[in-house]
């Protein structure tokens, strides 16, 4: 919420003015949706100097980017007029900080991961990820597995470290590490798999281990 404060000059008769809210210009900012009233009148009684107003944002769940809008005194009326142009009290800048990320919290879906066969016989290990809370912009993500189990099992991936990525508006995607030796895996290894980067302004999300017995 936003409060401001007006200030006039003593009249002897009662006076309003409207206050409005209009997007800084190039930003994608919309009034409309950013806040629960893009204007209103304020009214001075007569004889009344110093007027307080609330402006009060959206809470919504929408994840977006800093916006910046111009607050102006508009169309007076009774005995009121707004200060001669250019007069720097007529507008100022109100901006809401970018508090939620539009790219999303990246995570695994699922604490399990899925050992199976590929067409070719070799064991792949495959985990979906996904992402919340934002789906604006393709976002790469990083993701590392380790092997534990049996002594000396360096290199038990074609490829340790892999990257996935999610399309622009998708908020799920697969990993698959294919592993080297299928003789590996036995009853008593676990494979992990990390998340190690998540790239194009994305963030970790709980959840950024899955892992396989």
């Amino acid at each position: 919420n936003k409060t401001d404060t007006l200030g006039a000059g003593l009249s002897l008769t009662a006076a309003t003015i409207q206050w409005r809210l209009t997007a800084v210009p190039g930003s994608s900012a919309d009034p409309a949706v950013d806040f629960v009233e893009a204007s209103g009148i304020v009214q001075f009684q007569a004889g009344e100097v110093r007027r307080t107003f609330q402006i009060t944002s959206q809470n919504d769940t929408l994840p977006e980017v800093q916006h910046a809008f111009l607050l102006q005194l508009v169309s007076p009326s009774g005995d009121g007029r707004v200060c001669g142009f250019p007069c720097p009290l007529q507008q100022r800048t109100v901006v809401i900080e970018a508090n939620d990320n539009p790219h999303g919290v990246v995570a695994f879906v699922s604490t399990t991961a899925v050992v199976s066969l590929d067409p070719g016989g070799t064991r792949v290990v495959t985990a979906r990820l996904g992402r919340s809370a934002g789906v604006v912009g393709a976002v790469s993500v990083v993701v590392h597995g380790s092997y534990s189990g049996t002594p000396g099992a360096a290199g038990a991936f074609q490829q340790e470290s892999v990257t996935t990525a999610f399309a622009t508006g998708s908020n799920e995607t697969t990993v698959t590490l294919r592993v080297q030796d299928t003789a590996m895996l036995t009853t008593s290894e676990t494979i992990t798999l990390n998340i190690t980067a998540v790239q194009v302004n994305g963030v970790f999300g709980d959840g950024a281990s899955s892992s396989v017995a």
